[in-house]
């Protein structure tokens, strides 16, 4: 069995191609034209001046503080939870290393301790000379408030941004802070070089006094002549050619180690004493850590390492804290102990973007046997599809019909739709800017073009800019959604009356609202029915009476299905159905060729009683909204125009650290999505809503609780 390896490099043909041109080019040498370019493209990524490309970060650390001005026998503050290059960078110059303990919810270093450290030694009359913080595996420190600090000191501030190229704190860059910061692009990090790095800055004088120094401090003169020590540190024009690969690439690669993170995430969500470390918005995700406490998941983080390890996956413990190490232990350290406990309690899970899904597959199931679920304690929001209690009701009409196409999952409709148009030659549509990027992949899978169009505040399609797309034959398909419940309004059924006229055919995702079957009047509508009913599978579409359907393949009768023959009544989900679950759920979402519905699918859902499950809806979002109102939220949309709701939408100023408080309060709430790749025309990203869970599974005493753990998180 191959093992999964933690962050092994994404290179691919582009790669090779772009190696081979430089090769080919004669400029094999360091320095050359991909090296200049190279520093152009990062530089411009990051939103700074001026790129130094360099053999490594360790060398950029190197440089970086001899152009600050460290000499020998200067103080440099900087974190002592970190990779030892950047302590061994300040040994380079000679100067002392001043090591900072963590803070225990990020790693990075704890900005009041720098604050203690430099007032500390300033007293004491020895001021540090400068600040180098550290954005421990991807996630951004604090800077803005380190750089006050440093300003108050006088002493400068070069940050050790290896791990973070491509993140952002409040918008800006990683690589953008301090007088210079440091990338590295060795064969692990998110993008590489196989082994490289850069300084970035804005600062003309700082970048020129690095680049003469990695070029042996030769002086500009026809003969070889050096006024001072230099260093051989310039990166080779071909390394510098993978990488200009590599970050024509960087979105993509970000995008699979975050959706790799979503999935650690959801796990964790459902397993005791098991967090995210420094979980955050506009993290890069380079290396997802899980935090163990041994006391609640019954487990320690050396236990879970070996299990993963005897499974063929690699992990390892978080940086040893430069203070412990044996080469640094003598230098001063102000501590708290968190960099300890991390070190003691964290795990590194695999996360590299070439990570394909079997191999996530493997490390989650590896997860489970390592740590004991999360006891069934009446959790809200999780998503397992099975309720006994309604599935005895009698059977009220139902939307659909016997000619309708009943499939397995939503992306097959998508897909069966997409085959139907392109017997007419259609092969462009226009999306939503803000949806799930599984609604693109069976377009993306048939080689369709992809546009999209805004949506406003409240998530409603801006139907007048699709319009004038339909008008403009900008498009053939148009694909047209409302999110939390909502129906169309009669100013969309205008302008879908008025898209079908110019001849462009429309397509209704009812997925949020599948109680009535196309309300849009449009060509085709479908619907995953998982999100909204409590089903094992399924989806419907609704095509033309005129129009041939597409030739389905058998339906599955295994799979999914032995998970719903483990489910325990009594205790809710157990580890083996959790993990039936889980694989049958994954080999599902990965296949959309159309499928047919299976026969145990049809027979839950033809069971449910549809007004029962819609009326409890209602009346769970009318007492959740007037919950949250009691304790001063507001929803991010009426609840009087959600016809019935799916969710109850809220914004939070951070999703993600809003949504793990109240998991480990045993409420699971889906966040938004991430902007798809590509997507340009909504210039505000709606990246501050929360859904809150209405299911009929719950009742008013449970929607008061998610309003008071709401209430009580914000707070």
């Amino acid at each position: 069995m191959t093992r999964v390896l933690l962050s092994a490099p994404d290179v691919g043909m582009l790669e090779e191609r772009a190696v081979v041109a430089a090769l080919r080019s004669g400029w094999v040498a360091p320095l050359g034209p991909e090296v200049d370019a190279f520093e152009r493209g990062v530089a411009a990524r990051v939103g700074v001046a001026h790129g130094v490309a360099l053999s490594s970060g360790t060398a950029a650390l190197h440089l970086g503080l001899l152009a600050l001005g460290v000499r020998p026998g200067d103080r440099v503050v900087t974190s002592s939870m970190t990779f030892a290059a950047t302590v061994n960078a300040i040994a380079y110059v000679g100067a002392h290393p001043v090591l900072v303990d963590a803070d225990p919810s990020s790693g990075n270093v704890d900005v009041g301790l720098v604050a203690e450290a430099m007032a500390t030694l300033e007293r004491e009359g020895t001021p540090a000379s400068a600040i180098v913080p550290v954005d421990l595996l991807g996630r951004v420190a604090d800077h803005d408030a380190i750089r006050t600090i440093a300003e108050r000191h006088g002493a400068r501030m070069l940050v050790d941004a290896a791990e973070s190229l491509g993140s952002t704190r409040a918008g800006r860059p990683a690589g953008s802070f301090g007088d210079a910061s440091i990338v590295s692009f060795n064969g692990n990090k998110v993008m590489t070089t196989s082994g490289g790095g850069m300084l970035l800055t804005d600062d003309r004088a700082i970048a020129d006094r690095v680049r003469h120094l990695s070029t042996q401090a030769r002086m500009p003169v026809e003969h070889y002549e050096h006024e001072e020590v230099g260093y051989n540190y310039r990166l080779s024009n071909v390394l510098a050619a993978l990488g200009r690969a590599q970050l024509a690439r960087l979105d993509a690669m970000i995008a699979r180690r975050r959706a790799i993170r979503e999935r650690y995430r959801a796990l964790v969500a459902g397993l005791d004493g098991v967090e995210l470390l420094g979980d955050a918005m506009g993290d890069n995700a380079w290396l997802t850590a899980i935090v163990v406490d041994a006391s609640l998941a019954r487990v320690d983080a050396a236990a879970v390492r070996r299990v993963l390890d005897e499974r063929g996956i690699d992990t390892r413990p978080l940086w040893k804290p430069m203070h412990l190490q044996p080469a640094f232990a003598h230098e001063r350290a102000f501590v708290s102990g968190a960099s300890e406990r991390l070190f003691r309690t964290g795990v590194v899970l695999p996360s590299g973007s070439s990570l394909d899904d079997a191999s996530v597959d493997r490390v989650l199931e590896a997860l489970r046997a390592a740590i004991a679920p999360r006891s069934c304690r009446r959790p809200i929001g999780s998503d397992f599809p099975i309720d006994v209690g309604v599935t005895t009701r009698t059977p009220s009409r139902r939307p659909w019909t016997p000619a309708t196409l009943m499939l397995e999952t939503g992306r097959q409709a998508i897909a069966a739709t997409a085959m139907v148009l392109e017997r007419s030659g259609a092969s462009r549509v226009a999306v939503p800017a803000f949806l799930c990027e599984s609604i693109l992949a069976p377009f993306r899978d048939r080689g369709w073009e992809i546009r999209d169009y805004p949506v406003h505040h409240d998530l409603s399609p801006d139907l007048a800019a699709a319009l004038r797309m339909a008008q403009a034959r900008e498009v053939d398909a148009v694909l047209v959604m409302r999110y939390f419940g909502a129906a169309p309004t009669f100013a969309d059924l205008g302008d879908v009356a008025a898209m079908r006229a110019e001849g462009v055919a429309v397509i209704a995702d009812e997925t949020h609202l599948p109680f009535t079957m196309n309300q849009w009047g449009a060509d085709f509508a479908y619907a995953s029915l998982r999100k909204v009913l409590p089903t094992t599978d399924g989806a419907y579409l609704h095509m033309p009476d005129d129009v041939e359907p597409p030739v389905l393949r058998r339906a599955r009768e295994t799979g999914r299905y032995a998970a719903m023959a483990s489910f325990d009544v009594e205790r809710g989900v157990t580890p083996h159905s959790r993990i039936m679950l889980d694989a049958s759920k994954a080999l599902l979402e990965r296949d959309w060729a159309p499928r047919r519905m299976s026969r145990r699918g049809h027979a839950v859902l033809d069971a449910l009683d549809l007004g029962a499950l819609a009326q409890r809806r209602i009346a769970n979002a009318h007492v959740l909204a007037a919950a949250l109102d009691d304790v001063g939220i507001a929803t991010a949309v009426p609840v009087g125009s959600l016809e019935v709701p799916s969710h109850l939408p809220v914004r939070v100023a951070d999703p993600l650290a809003t949504q793990s408080a109240l998991a480990r309060a045993e409420v699971y709430c889906p966040i938004h999505w991430p902007r798809p790749a590509g997507f340009a025309t909504q210039e505000a990203w709606p990246d501050d809503l929360l859904s809150l869970p209405v299911d009929h599974r719950y009742d008013a005493q449970d929607m008061r609780r998610i309003a008071r753990e709401l209430a009580r998180v914000l707070r």
